[in-house]
């Protein structure tokens, strides 16, 4: 059973990847591909699908290198 912490975490994680990926799209980065390699990393191409909060922090690092 997953504690209250756990994922109080996990919706913090998913809430900063959202936003990563909302201001990569704004800077001109083709949506289909971020979609394509969150999902290639995890599994699904919908960050909020994640459950799993060491995956959501490989996504988020991945993301915060992402060339523009």
């Amino acid at each position: 059973e997953m504690c209250i912490r756990d994922r109080s975490d996990l919706d913090e994680l998913k809430g900063k990847v959202v936003s990563i990926c909302k201001e990569l799209v704004s800077k001109g980065v083709d949506s289909k591909k971020l979609y394509a390699s969150i999902a290639d990393m995890s599994g699904h191409q919908n960050p909020t699908k994640i459950t799993d909060i060491e995956t959501l922090k490989i996504v988020l690092e991945r993301l915060e290198q992402w060339e523009v």
